[in-house]
């Protein structure tokens, strides 16, 4: 099937940018391995149909070894793909420092070459950091995501996924699910529903332009591909925000007013989600030394 509206129904729209957010073991690359192997087999991506064919993709790798590279494409059939185009720059990112005319030229030669439809970069963080720049800096980060547009256009590739490394610290992984959210067509988050279960399940959330779900998703244990669980739910801002919320808290508590400043809301907005939020159970409340703070309530 094809479709000009999606790549992934409800998931991915046609044409459009995914931006992959995550905390450390979250189960980012199980993500980008399930999406690789459905784009390629044409099989369902968590229950979503992949409306295109023949597809041709490319992934360039700034983060995993190559013995990692061989673990997460396990399956020889999606390895050895021909329409699978893999490029490892784990010790070399300067390789593809988009930012350097002369670089940038050269990348978009290569890839145009390839003919591809989809371009996985993963993940951003080591472009920035091999120039010394912070990945939680709007003001190196939007430049480079824009030279992604600038090489989309200069390629012809029609769909672009990235994901962006967030450290374990609650309010430094809030800051890179939004630092980009106003560039990307879709913001998707994966999260372990206990942190301390590596192989446990997660919560994979997908929101922006025309989609608004939340999954409950298992991972293999031995593969590392995930499937979606029976559990899935439609959200609308206010629910996603609240997502965003129980998210946010999840290492360690939080004043409202710390809240509203990493979600860019208003304080009475998030004193109304935190109300409704214990209401339900979901978070606690402790005043310390006359200062509200919130925790989950597991």
């Amino acid at each position: 099937p094809s479709n000009d509206r999606w790549l992934v129904e409800n998931l991915w729209p046609h044409s459009g940018n995914v931006q992959m957010s995550g905390y450390m073991k979250a189960g980012k690359t199980s993500v980008k391995q399930t999406l690789i192997s459905s784009l390629l087999t044409g099989e369902d991506f968590l229950g979503h149909t992949v409306l295109g064919h023949n597809l041709r993709v490319g992934s360039v790798d700034l983060e995993l070894t190559d013995d990692e590279i061989m673990d997460y494409l396990s399956d020889p059939e999606i390895r050895n793909h021909e329409n699978l185009f893999h490029l490892n720059l784990r010790d070399h990112p300067g390789w593809f420092d988009l930012m350097d005319d002369e670089h940038f030229h050269a990348t978009a030669e290569d890839i145009m070459a390839l003919d591809l439809d989809v371009l996985f970069i993963d993940p951003t963080t080591p472009l920035l950091m091999s120039k010394n720049q912070s990945p939680n800096d709007p003001e190196v980060v939007n430049p480079l995501l824009m030279r992604f547009v600038d090489l989309k256009v200069a390629t012809g590739v029609k769909h672009l996924w990235f994901s962006m490394q967030t450290p374990h610290s609650a309010r430094d992984r809030a800051a890179g699910t939004y630092l980009t959210g106003a560039w990307a067509d879709v913001l998707w988050n994966v999260m372990m529903k206990n942190k301390d279960d590596l192989t446990g399940p997660r919560k994979f959330k997908a929101w922006g332009r025309g989609v608004g779900l939340l999954h409950d998703v298992t991972m293999d244990s031995e593969t590392g591909m995930l499937t979606a669980g029976d559990y899935v739910a439609t959200l609308s801002g206010t629910e996603s925000r609240r997502e965003d919320i129980l998210d946010l808290i999840m290492d360690e508590p939080m004043r409202p007013v710390t809240i509203a400043a990493k979600l860019g809301v208003s304080k009475n907005t998030i004193q109304n989600d935190l109300d409704m939020l214990l209401e339900k159970g979901d978070v606690v409340r402790e005043k310390v030394g006359g200062q509200a703070w919130e925790y989950l309530a597991n």
